[in-house]
């Protein structure tokens, strides 16, 4: 669950809404990904568990083989509420993408997420 103890209860309250609107986004993502064929995880911020910030974007990693370029076009179409930044497996140096998979969320443990979000 995201950090908020230095936050106002107003800006606490914010950061919460926009992380269930950005997982929510996420899910349509991830989805809409997978149906396509393409594995993706959500990574950044969001899977971090670090606050969800307005000016945060989406962060999207496509894991080997998929095509990175075809994965921004087709989660672009989504037109989701936020930025989103897609980036694929073999664009990262290896310590950074191991740094991300650390703390990657599939599609099952976004859902967890979403749960949790959404009772806070």
């Amino acid at each position: 669950m995201a950090r908020y103890e230095s936050l106002s209860a107003r800006d606490a309250r914010l950061a919460r809404e926009r992380r269930v609107v950005a997982l929510d986004a996420a899910d349509q993502a991830l989805a809409a990904l997978a149906a396509a064929g393409f594995n993706a995880l959500v990574v950044g911020s969001l899977a971090g568990g670090r606050v969800f910030r307005k000016d945060s974007d989406l962060d999207l990693l496509v894991r080997a083989p998929g095509d990175p370029e075809a994965a921004r076009a087709l989660v672009a179409a989504l037109q989701l509420p936020m930025p989103v930044d897609v980036v694929g497996e073999a664009e990262l140096p290896p310590r950074i993408l191991s740094t991300m998979l650390d703390h990657a969320l599939d599609a099952s443990a976004l859902r967890a997420c979403r749960g949790e979000a959404r009772a806070a």
